[in-house]
């Protein structure tokens, strides 16, 4: 074969298929990168949810079991547990 030949037909080939192409890499990439996205989204909603926080403890509640986390009122720092309205069960610093 010639090389000449095999050239046009791969660029034949090349412009028939390369929107598809296209569509298959970016479906590559938003497979790779979807895992990570939705992880992202996760930590997001429980932080705006507040369940897991930046001002987290290891402390426990003794009402209900759910973790307590630092937070502040009127009357200064205190330790509130992370179901709030569920639970209102709250601890001095």
């Amino acid at each position: 074969m010639q090389p000449d030949f095999v050239g046009n037909i791969f660029w034949s080939v090349l412009k028939t298929f390369w929107p598809w192409l296209i569509v298959l890499a970016v479906f590559y990439i938003i497979a790779e990168l979807a895992p990570d996205f939705l992880d992202y989204l996760k930590r997001k909603n429980k932080l705006k949810n507040g369940t897991v926080s930046e001002n987290s403890t290891d402390k426990i509640c003794s009402a209900c079991g759910s973790p307590m986390q630092i937070r502040s009122g009127k009357f200064g720092e205190f330790y509130g547990c992370t179901s709030y309205p569920k639970c209102k069960h709250t601890e001095k610093i």
